[in-house]
């Protein structure tokens, strides 16, 4: 699902704050200029969040979900259940 975001949308910013069940997003975007450039200041957010199907498999595989920096980057949201 793709959606804009959603009054009960909380940032994360910590892997520890998802529970069994709760749902999460992040937001789309991309590169406006030059794309050799990092994606610090060369970044749009499109303000639509696309969910994450299946939380706990994407949890074990994507490595990057303790940098904060990552987690800020792709704006990570939770619905908790």
């Amino acid at each position: 699902m793709i959606t804009t975001i959603l009054p009960n949308m909380i940032p994360m910013r910590d892997i520890k704050q998802i529970s069994d069940d709760d749902r999460l997003f992040y937001e789309l975007g991309h590169k406006k200029r030059d794309m050799d450039m990092s994606y610090v200041d060369n970044w749009i957010s499109e303000g639509r969040f696309k969910e994450i199907e299946n939380v706990k498999e994407f949890i074990k595989e994507d490595k990057l979900l303790s940098n904060l920096e990552y987690l800020k980057h792709h704006n990570f949201m939770l619905i908790k259940s």
